[in-house]
């Protein structure tokens, strides 16, 4: 598997509204993805970005001064998740989809401006995005190596045999 992370600073997410950023410079972003988060506790703002992939995960951190957000892929029905932790908790995957066809898709996190009743505030803060791609190779079981490389074996009698540079090299170990 692929699994890119989506850091909240990438040029890759279209931010609309309000954000903060922050980074290594404020103490509460130790935890984070590159020590950097964005917040906004403005009702509508929204964080959207396009991936390719079969799987996709929000990854944001939790607090006692988060609320509500929303999240949405491909301009589905929206999922309510709640940010609201007792203490700070980085790098948490709030949200995760897994049954995406392989393609092209877009997701977003929107403010709500909602909270749970033992939520100091309604921020919602952000870390990252992880898109996850299809794995080309059929699932199997136990060790599993493909190798697709070009051999050159100069000390056979019938004379050498030179295939192609190698393209591609996979070793995946399963449990």
């Amino acid at each position: 598997m692929i699994d890119p992370l989506i850091d909240d600073t990438s040029q890759h997410i279209a931010y609309d509204g309000t954000w903060t950023h922050a980074d290594a410079s404020q103490p509460w972003t130790g935890g984070d993805l590159n020590q950097t988060e964005s917040y906004s506790r403005t009702a509508g703002d929204s964080a959207t970005t396009a991936f390719r992939g079969t799987d996709i995960r929000v990854i944001c951190p939790k607090g006692p001064h988060q609320g509500i957000a929303e999240i949405t892929v491909d301009g589905g029905p929206p999922v309510r998740v709640d940010l609201h932790a007792g203490n700070k908790q980085y790098r948490q995957k709030v949200f995760q989809r897994t049954d995406l066809r392989d393609g092209e898709h877009t997701v977003t996190v929107r403010v709500t401006g909602d909270k749970n009743a033992s939520a100091t505030d309604a921020y919602v803060s952000f870390d990252a995005f992880e898109a996850l791609e299809a794995d080309l190779y059929e699932p199997t079981s136990g060790v599993d190596l493909s190798v697709n490389a070009g051999l050159t074996y100069p000390d056979l009698a019938w004379g050498n045999h030179t295939d192609p540079p190698p393209t591609t090299a996979r070793i995946r170990l399963l449990p």
